[in-house]
């Protein structure tokens, strides 16, 4: 026989369970789009690695990183925060764009790699593109965007179609970005990274 307590133990555990999974899928979802913004670009370091050229990165790394934290921050924001959370990602991704750019310039790459490299990073920089259109312009520039403007060669990519915020909208970009990054690689002769 059931007691009243344990009835009410168990539905309180049952709904405690829906909501944790309710909300892990959400972050798997974005987790899989930074992921794989991530290890695309983990991708090129490891392609840059084989052919003996260090290429640091980290300030791309966490730039990504913190494109994904504010895309869970806008996402999560309440709507009366929404303008404001999505002007700071709209910022955040700007300046992983920026960084992305620098980087690529301060390689010095030529020939044919340097058209390998070029080609992944445009579909990351498309990508990220995507992402801007519906939000709002940040009111502030920030060095590393003035920076990367100023560079003499910058990588030209076309941004992807608009990505919704939302999590059908990010599992969709996360499938064509992946399709996307991986014909890059093939094309140039190298195993897919997804």
């Amino acid at each position: 026989m059931q007691t009243r307590r344990g009835f009410i133990q168990k539905v309180s555990m049952l709904f405690g369970a829906l909501a944790v999974s309710g909300s892990t899928v959400f972050l798997t979802a974005c987790a899989a789009v930074v992921n794989d913004l991530l290890t695309a670009f983990q991708s090129i370091l490891n392609i840059l690695s084989a052919a003996g050229i260090l290429p640091g990165g980290a300030l791309v790394s966490t730039a990504l990183s913190n494109v994904i934290a504010d895309v869970k921050i806008y996402e999560n924001a309440p709507a009366a925060d929404k303008a404001s959370a999505g002007a700071k990602l709209s910022l955040v991704i700007q300046i992983a764009q920026a960084q992305l750019q620098t980087w690529f310039g301060g390689l010095g790459l030529t020939g044919v790699l340097a058209a390998v490299v070029e080609s992944l990073v445009s579909v990351i920089l498309g990508t990220l593109a995507g992402l801007l259109p519906t939000l709002p312009v940040p009111p502030t520039s920030a060095p590393e965007i003035a920076a990367a403007k100023a560079l003499s060669r910058r990588v030209v990519y076309k941004p992807v179609a608009t990505i919704t915020i939302t999590r059908s909208g990010l599992d969709k970009a996360s499938g064509q970005f992946r399709k996307s990054f991986n014909a890059a690689l093939t094309s140039n002769g190298y195993a897919k990274a997804f």
